[in-house]
């Protein structure tokens, strides 16, 4: 594939799950609010639910951030597959697949998404590739 279809689909990918994430830790942190967040992760079993609540929403607004801007991917994906396999193995994987029902197809899909960027880099529109820290730019 040429390299400048790698870039641009580097791009549709990390703004993809920027803004699904963005949205998410928004949601926790204004929209609902971190004490109904926090309850509504103990009431789902998460451990230390205030606390994992504000690393969550960090996470993913911040996280959704430098997604977007293509900054620090390699970090910013493993702190992303962390935080969704966490919430696969003790949310969603008793609930089956589908989100309907609670499950995990949406948060094991941004866990892959999450890695396939932290592994291969974000491509060459990203600022990561203005800084010199992006794996697909050096390959490129």
């Amino acid at each position: 594939m040429p390299s400048i279809l790698r870039d641009i689909f580097g791009l549709l990918a990390r703004l993809v799950i920027g803004v699904v994430l963005i949205a998410h830790g928004y949601q926790k942190l204004f929209e609902n609010g971190m004490d109904a967040a926090g309850q509504s992760f103990a009431q789902m079993g998460v451990p230390a639910a205030g606390i994992a609540v504000w690393i969550a929403a960090l996470i993913e607004l911040i996280g959704g951030i430098l997604m977007i801007l293509g900054l620090f991917q390699t970090v910013v994906g493993v702190l992303i597959v962390i935080n969704m396999l966490g919430a696969f193995f003790i949310v969603h994987i008793s609930n089956g697949v589908f989100v309907t029902n609670n499950g995990f197809e949406l948060v094991l899909t941004i866990a892959a998404l999450a890695l396939m960027i932290a592994t291969f880099g974000s491509g060459r529109i990203a600022l990561d590739s203005v800084f010199g820290k992006n794996k697909a730019a050096a390959r490129a």
